[in-house]
């Protein structure tokens, strides 16, 4: 038995046998000789994954044995002088993120039609995209980390897509580890099912940028959000990029730890609001020159005014309307368009915020037009709020277009009076039934 043998032997005792197997079981020793044990390791990523993880353990077995060399681990293909050591005059201060190799790293598959040339941009989501393109300038330095929040269908899962497809053509050795946070549940307790949780954090504390999808869904999820915790804290301590996106503000995940609350608001937060009508005409005149169709515009305003808060289901749409065109082999019509897309119809296509603001105007004995002005004083501010609030309900609106209604009031504005009458139906019964009995009567 040579010393790595015996030391292997010691060490098999010591740590979870998975982890023997993955990590050492096919180590051999090559020479012992100069003071130093030169060992072989399969992959060059083996040498720097025991020196981060096992350096303590292995030390302690040199110390017991009374064995002064350095273990020096190398593959056939690397030179001493790549090689990552263990021993008495190993530096502890060594960053293991100066010398990780390129490590048996599985790159993402991410959709080759969501990049940025393909993003439509517009006043509703311009600070998501023009985030999203700084990240990929400088990544890990500028806005790190980017939290993108939005509801469904409206871009997050795109601009994760392009950063990454921006990053690996421009940084072609940057390890991207691109998943849902779903997945990343799943991993994990698979991991911790087969005792692979140094595989597993190998995978997501090694790479360069971390893009997760649907951050919101670690909610409640106490084991996941520990280890999600440890390898933020760690990518970000070493400046790698770290992307997220929600359907929520971190402050509004419920049952999200407040440290991870805390530290999704570090960098930026970039929301995504339903689009305006010009760019939903203008989404929908991009994705037809994708199909090779020329969409008039009289159709595309058609189903611009249909379809108002989802670009994913404004494209679900469009593909309807093409498809029932081609299997009919007729010209895409009004008619035939209106008959494509009866199931989309609005309850209150009828209401205008012309008739809300006037029946809160009403209620409130106010001038219609006071609820439009520069004026913050608290007799106008709340039914201003509550109207905003009835208009984003009750009628298809995007924040932008209402605030258009509101005196050209900013679409900050109308999200900010939305949010404070939503927190206030929350916390008073009370006011939560005058709000219900608006809307009864006002339809």
């Amino acid at each position: 038995m040579d010393t790595w043998d015996l030391i292997k032997t010691k060490l098999a005792d010591r740590i979870p046998t998975e982890s023997f197997n993955e990590w050492f079981a096919d180590s051999q020793q090559v020479f012992s000789e100069n003071g130093k044990i030169t060992v072989h390791v399969p992959e060059t990523y083996f040498a720097d994954f025991i020196n981060r993880y096992y350096k303590t353990f292995l030390q302690q077995i040199l110390d017991e044995l009374k064995i002064t060399k350095e273990i020096d681990f190398t593959t056939k293909s690397t030179s001493s002088s790549q090689s990552a050591s263990i021993g008495k005059e190993f530096s502890h201060s060594q960053d293991i993120s100066e010398t990780t190799p390129k490590i048996r790293f599985k790159k993402p598959r991410f959709n080759e039609n969501y990049t940025f040339g393909n993003f439509v941009v517009g006043p509703t989501n311009e600070l998501a995209y023009a985030t999203s393109i700084a990240v990929t300038e400088k990544p890990g330095y500028t806005y790190n980390p980017l939290f993108i929040y939005g509801g469904t269908g409206l871009g997050k899962t795109h601009l994760l897509h392009a950063i990454g497809h921006q990053l690996s053509h421009q940084y072609t050795d940057l390890r991207i580890a691109f998943l849902s946070a779903e997945a990343f549940m799943n991993e994990y307790i698979v991991a911790v099912r087969t005792k692979k949780m140094d595989q597993f954090r190998l995978n997501y504390r090694n790479c360069d940028v971390l893009l997760v999808d649907d951050i919101h869904i670690l909610a409640g999820k106490v084991g996941t959000q520990e280890e999600f915790f440890n390898t933020f804290n760690e990518l970000f301590d070493r400046q790698k990029q770290i992307v997220l996106s929600s359907d929520s503000l971190p402050k509004d995940i419920s049952r999200l730890e407040e440290r991870l609350m805390t530290r999704f608001s570090w960098g930026i937060i970039a929301d995504i609001q339903p689009p305006e009508l010009e760019v939903r005409i203008a989404i929908l005149q991009k994705k037809a020159e994708k199909h090779k169709i020329q969409l008039p515009d009289d159709i595309a305003l058609f189903i611009a005014k249909k379809i108002r808060q989802n670009v994913r289901e404004l494209e679900g749409a469009l593909n309807k309307v093409i498809a029932v065109a081609k299997l009919n082999d007729k010209k895409i019509t009004p008619a035939l368009v209106k008959k494509s897309l009866q199931i989309y119809s609005n309850d209150n296509e009828n209401l205008t915020p012309d008739t809300i603001i006037q029946y809160i105007a009403d209620f409130y004995k106010i001038t219609p037009g006071r609820l439009k002005e520069k004026n913050n004083s608290a007799s106008v501010v709340l039914p201003r709020q509550i109207a905003m609030y009835l208009c984003k309900t009750l009628t298809p609106l995007s924040y932008p277009e209402i605030g258009r209604c509101f005196g050209k009031k900013h679409h900050t504005t109308v999200i900010y009076g939305v949010e404070k009458i939503r927190k206030k139906i929350k916390d008073d019964p009370k006011f939560n039934r005058l709000i219900d009995s608006f809307k009864i009567s006002i339809k």
